[in-house]
């Protein structure tokens, strides 16, 4: 029996107009000059695709009698394609295939990788048994009934990681032909599992009062990790790196990644000393996957890699620039003597994005200095937060008669200097402008005095004008004759 193959691009029932069906599986083409005799189609499921092949026939039990046969020659072909995926039956052989392939990823980092495995050993221990279910066993349901409680344990982020894993493993089990569609799908396609939108944090940063309240509490050197505990916070508040950036990973950590892949040697030992560039006022940073970035040190950034030079004299090059890991007790310690909100290693990452923001710098530019390769994006739905007291100062410039207040442009300011102070240099500023312009256009010569910030007209003195030179006679013939 000669069979013709073809993937159905339409997933849905057949259309009426087109198709009849006359059993299962089984659908009889309208009769055309292309198939005058109304020829019968077998159309089924396999390897997660849907596929139409004709009996060559128009009649009715011979289509019967020649589609198993049929059923069995697609599915060996998809046996042959990939023969990992011959003996896929329960959940827990589908899951063994997804587990080789997320191992053997190339491009996959191997943080990742340690994530996917997360995810797989969330599902195990959340719905214990799983791996024997047969994945045809599998109802809408049974995945509701777990999905829920998974939902009120973990965070939505994690239950959106989880669920998602769980989709992977169901892909898997539809390639491989044990089962015949997604479980989590209702009747008109759409997810009955959905994801969750993460509640967005709602992060209280320090203004400037309780900044120096924390900064004088770090340096008391006292608790766990003593001044590296306060090295740690004000590098991360002064370059926006995240922790595992500054500090690199702990033993502990190399020894659990070396079972995904292993670490990426740039990121191990974090920021060292020959990763400062004094000269260039230049610091890098080695990010997600190993990406490296130049970061330019901002004026307490370079005075903090100073002072711990000048603490540790006997530092090399591969040394690491930060003494301790983390110091999450000296943190708590400092916002509870400032009187501010907890902060956490990566709210200090929030904390620069903000300030810079506030200072006038642009969305791509903070996107490139905290890392991110989507140009800002991220950068404007996580770290566009506004302080009040900022709105509450440049809210006061703001008028709907755009004739009373012109906007005030924002100076560019140097390390974490306060940008109400830079408002108010703006503002001084334009005032000996005005004066400038207003003594000019009276046909008066203007003196600035900047400490004094005055601005003194004088008469100009008088023009000088030409004097009046004799005319010069042409030489005549005679002359030049002579």
């Amino acid at each position: 029996m000669k069979a013709t193959t073809q993937t159905d691009t339409n997933p849905a029932s057949p259309s009426k107009s087109k198709w009849t069906k006359v059993a299962p599986y089984l659908f009889r083409y309208r009769s055309t000059n292309a198939y005058p005799r109304g020829e019968i189609f077998a159309r089924f499921r396999v390897g997660g695709k849907i596929v139409r092949v004709s009996t060559n026939t128009d009649s009715k039990t011979t289509a019967k009698l020649r589609l198993l046969d049929i059923k069995a020659e697609e599915r060996k072909k998809t046996e042959r394609a990939n023969p990992a995926l011959t003996n896929v039956k329960t959940f827990g052989d589908a899951l063994d295939v997804l587990e080789r392939r997320i191992k053997n990823a190339v491009k996959l980092r191997s943080g990742a990788r340690r994530d996917n495995f997360d995810n797989i050993r969330r599902i195990k221990a959340t719905w214990p048994g799983i791996e024997k279910v047969l994945l045809r066993d599998l109802n809408t349901d049974g995945i509701l009934d777990w999905a829920k409680p998974l939902h009120e344990k973990y965070s939505a982020t994690s239950y959106n990681n989880t669920i998602g894993m769980f989709h992977r493993v169901i892909a898997v089990g539809i390639e491989a032909g044990a089962i015949a569609r997604d479980p989590t799908l209702g009747g008109d396609g759409k997810r009955l599992v959905e994801r969750v939108a993460p509640s967005p944090k709602q992060l209280a940063l320090p203004n400037d009062e309780q900044w120096q309240a924390i900064l004088a509490e770090a340096g008391r050197n006292v608790g766990h990790g003593g001044r590296g505990a306060g090295w740690l916070i004000r590098f991360l508040a002064y370059t926006g790196a995240r922790l595992q950036e500054a500090r690199g990973y702990s033993k502990h950590e190399v020894r659990r990644l070396a079972n995904y892949g292993g670490a990426d040697p740039q990121q191990v030992t974090g920021v060292r000393k020959r990763d400062v560039d004094l000269k260039r006022n230049m610091i890098r940073l080695y990010g997600k996957g190993g990406k490296e970035r130049w970061v330019p040190l901002l004026a307490e950034a370079r005075e903090l890699i100073e002072e711990i030079f000048a603490a540790r004299l006997k530092m090399k090059g591969d040394d690491r620039l930060m003494t301790v890991m983390e110091c999450p007790e000296t943190l708590a310690r400092c916002c509870k003597e400032a009187a501010c909100q907890k902060l956490t290693h990566h709210d200090l990452r929030h904390f620069f994005a903000t300030r810079l923001i506030e200072m006038g710098i642009d969305i791509p530019t903070v996107a490139k200095l905290l890392g991110h390769a989507d140009g800002g994006a991220l950068a404007i739905k996580v770290y566009g937060h506004l302080r009040m007291a900022y709105l509450q100062k440049r809210l006061q410039n703001l008028r709907f008669n755009t004739e009373a207040v012109q906007p005030q442009a924002m100076l560019p300011s140097s390390g974490f200097k306060s940008n109400i102070e830079a408002t108010e240099t703006m503002s001084e500023l334009r005032t000996l402008l005005e004066k400038v312009l207003a003594a000019q256009s009276g046909g008066q010569q203007t003196v600035i005095d900047l400490e004094a910030k005055t601005v003194e007209a004088k008469q100009p003195p008088p023009k000088r004008l030409p004097t009046a030179r004799p005319p010069q006679q042409r030489p005549t013939k005679d002359s030049r004759g002579a």
